[in-house]
């Protein structure tokens, strides 16, 4: 089992078995807690046992106050950090409204409903006041380039 760097975001590649997956977890947990940070699954991919292919997680190292849950409104969570001007998705729920948006992992929300957005909080409280059908449009920040998508709720 290695930890690949790259700032706080890390990734454990084990041997595919459920109970292997579990341990790859909790040696994440326990790299985490050593900074005082807390972890988070961003991915898991199954291998199979049968081929000798193994399986990966990705996690993140984050401030327990930094993470702002949104999975009950728009399904994401988001890493709050005043270094970052807009809203940072952490988790995107699969079939979730940002999910059907084209709304990724890393993608920084700069405009919500033509409104900017400047942290994650503006974001929350956005979402908060959208009407139930609503097709909002919401620009991103994305690998360098500007994309806008459309939410649908």
């Amino acid at each position: 089992m290695r930890i690949i760097g790259a700032g706080v975001l890390f990734i454990l590649p084990v041997l595919a078995s459920c109970d292997s997956m579990l341990r790859a977890e909790q040696e994440g947990s326990k790299y985490c807690a050593k900074e005082g940070r807390q972890s988070i699954v961003l991915d898991r991919q199954q291998g199979n046992v049968l081929t000798g292919r193994g399986a990966t997680i990705k996690m993140v190292c984050v401030q327990p106050n930094q993470v702002v849950h949104m999975q009950d409104t728009i399904g994401v969570d988001l890493l709050s950090d005043i270094d970052t001007k807009g809203a940072e998705i952490l988790i995107v729920t699969p079939g979730s409204i940002a999910d059907k948006a084209g709304i990724k992992y890393r993608d920084v929300v700069k405009e919500y409903a033509g409104k900017p957005i400047a942290s994650a909080d503006d974001l929350k409280a956005a979402v908060a006041n959208t009407a139930s059908g609503a097709k909002v449009p919401v620009k991103l920040h994305r690998n360098q380039a500007e994309v806008t998508v459309e939410a649908q709720f």
